[in-house]
Parts: C-alpha cells; sequence; structure tokens
C-alpha cells in the first residue's frame, strides 16, 4: 500500500495525472479519479490517520486554516457554480492533507525517493519541453499547464529536500 501511495503522490506532485488525462490514459478528470482515489488511501490507513491526533497546536491551526481559506477563496473562483468551486476545494485541502499525514509517518528514504524522483519528472519534462518544442506556445512548462504553475510545483518539492538536507537527515 505504501508503494502505491508512493506513486500516485509521484503523479500527482509531478503534474503528470493532468498530462495522462490530456493523453487519454487516465478515462476521466484527475480531480474525479486519482485525487479521491490518493485521499481515500490514505486515510483509509489506521496508522496514517492516528498520527492526526498526535499532532501538536501549530499543525492543527495550519490544516485549519487551510481548509478555512478554501472556502473563503471559493466565491472569488471563475466557476459559476460556487458548490463546484466548494467541493474543489474540499478536494484539494483532503488532498493536502493526506499527502502531509502520509510524509509525517513515512521513512526519510521514501520521502527523499518520493521528492527526488518528483524533482526529476517534472524537471525533464520541463527541459523537453524547452529543448524538444518548436512552438511559441511551449515555454517549458512540463506537464504542467504554464511555466508558473511548474515553477511553484519545483519550488514545493525542492523546499521539503532543502529542509531534510539543513537537518542532516539526508
Amino acid at each position: 500500500m505504501r508503494i502505491l501511495i508512493s506513486v500516485l503522490l509521484i503523479i500527482v506532485l509531478a503534474v503528470a495525472d493532468i498530462f495522462l488525462f490530456r493523453e487519454g490514459i487516465f478515462p476521466a478528470e484527475p480531480s474525479l479519479t486519482i485525487l479521491p482515489v490518493l485521499c481515500f488511501l490514505v486515510l483509509v490507513q489506521r496508522k496514517y490517520f492516528n498520527k492526526i491526533y498526535l499532532l501538536d497546536k501549530n499543525t492543527v491551526f495550519f490544516l485549519l486554516s487551510l481548509l478555512i481559506l478554501s472556502f473563503l477563496y471559493a466565491p472569488f473562483s471563475n466557476y459559476n457554480n460556487i458548490w463546484t468551486s466548494i467541493g474543489l476545494s474540499l478536494i484539494s485541502f483532503f488532498l493536502y492533507m493526506s499527502a502531509f499525514v502520509f510524509f509525517i509517518n513515512a521513512d526519510v528514504k521514501v520521502i527523499r525517493i518520493i521528492l527526488l524522483l518528483d524533482l526529476f519528472l517534472l524537471g525533464s519534462s520541463m527541459i523537453f519541453d524547452l529543448v524538444y518544442k518548436n512552438d511559441y506556445i511551449s515555454r517549458g512548462a512540463g506537464f504542467a499547464e504554464n511555466p508558473n504553475g511548474a515553477a511553484l510545483r519545483i519550488s514545493c518539492i525542492v523546499v521539503p529536500l532543502l529542509n531534510l538536507i539543513k537537518n542532516k537527515i539526508i
């Protein structure tokens, strides 16, 4: 189960789920297929779920503020139906929470492998975009929709890696 969750996290963090949906490999949008499956697999595991009770006040405050911000952001979205926006915000919140719960329970080797594979996969897709695409629309976004999203994903992958290196865990 840990390997399956790790592979799903690699696909999601590297934005490969959107690419696989556009290529027709995933039958439906990632928000309807891979994200709920990932959240379900993490939250079904008791050893992951039990660690939520052991979190300190700052972490609980962070998760609650993330949930509140997702609800506050919903009215400002571009969707016509506010319930769609709230549902997508909740899916994003559960994805962040389940990834967080998985990472606080995982071994350092597993975290290192996941983060390095994410960085390699997304970075290599961006380099491939920059080198082998000839049209002006391709700006090195890789699997992501735009280069800013790709840069944000890479920074979200590099920051935990730098933290692990600073704490001499890697």
